[in-house]
């Protein structure tokens, strides 16, 4: 079973570094000097010699998404290093993307910051918590990296992140749209900064045992995003999956990326990504990927309704997207994805993970091996995981922001409500009871 992903791309053309003229037929190779400088050139086709290539096509206005794809090259002479090629991944990725990012970073601030307008030591401490996870993951991947594939792919992410803030400030150099590092990082992070926010002012903890239900579905609804679906078709033809992400109007300026990160020493399993995502985003953020290692990731958000859990996130972890890229770089199958992905669990932006393994599927054999799909479910200081074929055999797998694994389901706090009589109740109500139910006994 093979799969194409079609992208149409162009790309900005940046004068040394940035300009804002658009050139709908050359692409930016990168290079670095022995003296450390970057410079990016203008050519008709990718540069195999270059540091990495990007083609930017900047079409949000007309059709709601920009493209980008940024690659890296398989190289004998070892010319660049796996840290350079990461970092200039980001820079270029910095450079093309600068006007996005600025107001990408102005919606977030305007709507998800304006309520601390007047906390500003509440802002400080949300800053302070992100740059301390970052240090956190530096310090960590720098001493483990040469002895621990996981940890080397850490260090990736990070540079490929400063990267992309250093490439931003060279593209905004001479204007106005400057941003701090911890803008950009939180950004990255955007996903994660709602349970973040809670675990560090517990005054923006909700007391879900005296709300009643119809309270608790106005805020599971304003709280939750994204859905997803996998059937395989009954006659073996083929197998469908999708999924809708559904968010806040402020985060709809959107990018399709496809990554090509090719390390010298080629320990990772998949080495192009492709995903849908959001200008400074390293990750998905919707959790919707495309790998060529043949399996696709897709993540629906389950919430937590138990507010003690809050207090057990801490910096000392890796954020939601940090674990997802190492785990789409070094898995090989779906039980290897949820194994490198429940390392280092930070608790945030918790949710439902499906990851569906192509090379476990045999369509003209009629044939579904174990382990074709698999779930991940998240909480903090807990994930599970669970191998849910079954369910394609008999038909389908539905996402819908509720957990399926009994722990996760109980621990979160989903069975504690109040109806209109004051009585406790699951907070579920009785029609999506018997559904879950149904699906369980499939």
């Amino acid at each position: 079973m093979k799969s194409y992903i079609i992208l149409i791309l162009s790309l900005i053309f940046i004068n040394l570094i940035y300009t804002s003229d658009i050139n709908d037929s050359k692409i930016m190779n990168l290079y670095k000097s022995e003296s450390g400088n970057f410079t990016a050139n203008l050519s008709d086709k990718r540069d195999p010699n270059a540091l990495a290539s990007a083609i930017y096509n900047k079409t949000y206005e007309k059709n709601g998404w920009d493209y980008l794809s940024i690659s890296t090259y398989e190289k004998n002479d070892n010319k660049y290093n796996d840290l350079d090629k990461s970092y200039g991944m980001g820079y270029l990725e910095g450079v093309l993307t600068k006007d996005r990012i600025y107001s990408h970073f102005t919606n977030f601030e305007n709507y998800f910051l304006s309520d601390y307008k007047s906390m500003p030591q509440a802002v400080k401490t949300f800053y302070d918590f992100m740059l301390k996870n970052l240090e956190y993951m530096r310090e960590k991947s720098l001493k483990n990296m040469e002895k621990d594939s996981y940890w080397e792919h850490v260090h990736y992410i990070y540079q490929q992140i400063k990267g992309l803030y250093d490439g931003y400030m060279k593209a905004a150099e001479n204007d106005e749209k400057k941003l701090e590092f911890k803008h950009i990082v939180t950004l990255a992070g955007t996903s994660d900064a709602q349970d973040i926010v809670r675990h560090l002012l517990k005054n923006m903890r909700l007391n879900f045992e005296e709300m009643t239900e119809k309270e608790i579905e106005s805020y599971s609804i304003l709280n939750s995003r994204c859905s997803a679906f996998i059937k395989l078709a009954n006659d073996w033809s083929d197998i469908f999956f999708g999924h809708n992400t559904w968010n806040y109007y402020v985060l709809m300026i959107r990018i399709f990326k496809e990554y090509r990160f090719v390390t010298n020493k080629g320990n990772e399993k998949a080495k192009t990504c492709v995903f849908s995502s959001y200008p400074a985003a390293l990750s998905s953020i919707d959790e919707f990927y495309y790998l060529d290692s043949n399996l696709t990731i897709m993540g629906t958000s389950i919430n937590i309704y138990n507010n003690s859990l809050y207090d057990l996130i801490t910096y000392e972890s890796l954020l939601i997207w940090v674990r997802q890229i190492v785990a789409n770089k070094l898995a090989s199958s779906a039980q290897e994805w949820t194994e490198i992905f429940a390392k280092e669990n930070s608790g945030t932006n918790n949710g439902q993970y499906m990851i569906l393994d192509i090379n476990k599927i045999d369509l003209n054999n009629k044939k579904l091996n174990d382990k074709a799909l698999m779930i991940i479910e998240q909480m903090p200081k807990y994930t599970e995981s669970k191998d849910i074929t079954d369910h394609l055999r008999k038909g389908y797998w539905p996402s819908y922001n509720v957990p399926y694994l009994d722990k996760i389901y109980e621990g979160l706090g989903y069975t504690v409500s109040k109806n209109e009589k004051g009585e406790k109740e699951n907070i579920l109500n009785l029609q999506e009871q018997k559904y879950l139910k149904e699906i369980k006994e499939k």
